[in-house]
């Protein structure tokens, strides 16, 4: 059987990855930090312990006999008053950790291609001038991305970047599922007046974007964003949601700089207190901002589209979430 490493495959999407990967029929063998999260970890696994992301992990284990790689570790979203407090870890961990990755690779010949999970986040904000990506985690994406393509340019392993947009799904405890629980309070939201558009993807339909370009000759040494398709307003978003959860929704509108300076408020209490209160200004970025991704380069390239419609997506999250 063809071995796939996965890292990170102990987080949300890899959880979903190593399940698709498996029922593909392929023999995965799962990286993780220090310890496994449960007492009972999937058997059809082959699970290694490769200790933290950084420039000195050691891959030369979790290497052996491997044809492809799924590199999703990586440090996630964090808030801080101060984006330099925060920097260098990013860096640490997202580009310096796949640098090594990549090096590792490119002195194994037998490993094919490693397929990349990058961020839409390392694209530059839209309507805008700037070259460069607005937060710290999407520069160290970017930066990720540039040391895959340097370190493998003259290697006979090949890569294939994925900059996915917000992923949800079953099991994602991210901004989804915040909407999930204000449906579920019954609490009226200050939503009615934002105007945007906003593109989501799956994580059903994101694993099969992965699938399709470990081996596809037209992802060879490509960067693609990948979406469901049809990006949705935060009000219809949460008319969609509401409407699948058989619960009310009762939206007024609020204007945005009260928005953001409640979101600021909440960005010092964690700062101060460590405790997350699940309203941030990044949080609120994403339901108030838009961001749209344009796949139609992955299915000219690979013919890959999406297989779950934004609408079968969230049906199958909201199956999976608690309604009281």
């Amino acid at each position: 059987m063809t071995t796939i490493l996965v890292t990170g495959a102990t987080g949300f999407i890899g959880r979903h990855l190593c399940a698709g990967l498996l029922d593909a029929g392929y023999a995965v063998r799962g990286a993780y930090r220090n310890s496994l999260p449960t007492a009972d970890p999937d058997p059809r696994i082959e699970w290694v312990q490769a200790g933290e992301l950084g420039p000195d992990t050691d891959w030369s284990f979790a290497l052996g006999s491997v044809k492809y790689v799924v590199h999703l570790a990586a440090l996630a979203h964090q808030v801080a008053v101060n984006e330099e407090d925060i920097s260098a870890d990013f860096y640490r961990v997202n580009t310096e950790g796949t640098r090594g990755l990549a090096k590792a690779i490119a002195e194994r010949p037998s490993i094919e291609r490693i397929v990349f999970v990058s961020s839409i986040k390392a694209l530059p904000p839209s309507g805008t001038q700037s070259q460069d990506p607005e937060s710290v985690y999407g520069r160290s994406k970017k930066l990720a991305e540039e040391a895959i393509e340097t370190e493998l340019r003259a290697a006979a392993s090949d890569w294939c970047v994925l900059r996915p947009c917000l992923v949800y799904g079953p099991g994602n405890s991210g901004n989804m599922a915040r909407l999930l629980r204000l449906i579920n309070s019954g609490l009226p939201l200050p939503f009615a007046s934002i105007q945007n558009r906003r593109s989501f993807i799956f994580v059903g339909n994101l694993v099969s974007a992965i699938v399709s370009c470990l081996n596809h000759p037209g992802a060879s040494r490509k960067t693609f964003t990948v979406s469901d398709g049809e990006p949705v307003s935060t009000p219809e978003l949460l008319e969609e949601l509401s409407k699948l959860t058989g619960r009310r929704l009762r939206l007024f509108p609020l204007p945005m700089p009260v928005l953001k300076g409640v979101a600021r408020c909440g960005d010092v209490i964690k700062y101060v207190t460590g405790v997350p209160v699940g309203w941030d200004s990044y949080s609120v970025a994403r339901l108030c901002g838009s961001l749209i991704a344009n796949c139609s380069d992955i299915h000219e390239r690979t013919g890959w589209t999406p297989p779950f419609s934004k609408k079968q997506g969230l049906s199958i999250t909201v199956q999976s979430y608690p309604m009281r």
